[in-house]
């Protein structure tokens, strides 16, 4: 089975207010008990950079972990992590179709 780990830092805890920083990540095969992959996206600095193509491509390597994994643990993953990340590329979409 294919166990995505992950974990985000925000600048706070507002989800309306705040945004993600760092998102780290870990690809586990649990069946052969051997990691994949570790990755640590740091988002403020894609966001940050002239470089619009690096964020578009981190949004698109997370939401393939996403769709990808198999199991997705995180501490509060479900009240915190993913609330935050669902509006962070929801937000991507919607900058796509509005340039467009």
């Amino acid at each position: 089975m294919t166990v995505l780990v992950l974990d985000i830092e925000t600048t706070g805890l507002s989800q309306k207010s705040d945004r993600i920083t760092v998102i780290g990540t870990i690809v586990y095969n649990s069946l052969d008990n051997k990691t994949i992959t570790e990755k640590c996206y740091n988002v403020v600095v894609a966001e940050e950079s002239p470089d619009t193509q690096g964020i578009t491509i981190m949004k698109n390597n997370i939401a393939k972990l996403l769709d990808d994994a198999e199991c997705v643990v995180a501490f509060n993953g479900i009240n915190f992590d993913m609330p935050f990340i669902v509006k962070w590329l929801h937000h991507s979409v919607e900058g796509i179709e509005a340039s467009e």
